[in-house]
């Protein structure tokens, strides 16, 4: 039986330079790191409450105006 708790993972490059980050002690860089990571947080909050929601809300409801809508020459009266 072969022990596959020894067997090296390999890291993507991302992970590797994480890693390599990381484990450095400098704490400078270690805050300017966590300083990077809540801009690009708000950021990425921003962008989805100021474009992506009211597009979705603008076709939700372009969507809702043309099933809601009732013909024009039907006006409830049988022929």
């Amino acid at each position: 039986m072969s022990d596959t708790s020894r067997v090296p993972t390999r890291l993507s490059a991302s992970e590797a330079a994480q890693t390599r980050v990381l484990s450095d002690e400098d704490p400078m860089l270690q805050a300017a790191l966590e300083q990077l990571a809540v801009t690009y947080s708000i950021r990425r909050i921003l962008l989805w409450t100021l474009v992506f929601v009211p597009l979705t809300l603008a076709i939700v409801g372009v969507v809702l105006a043309f099933v809601l809508q009732a013909p024009a020459d039907d006006h409830g009266i049988a022929s």
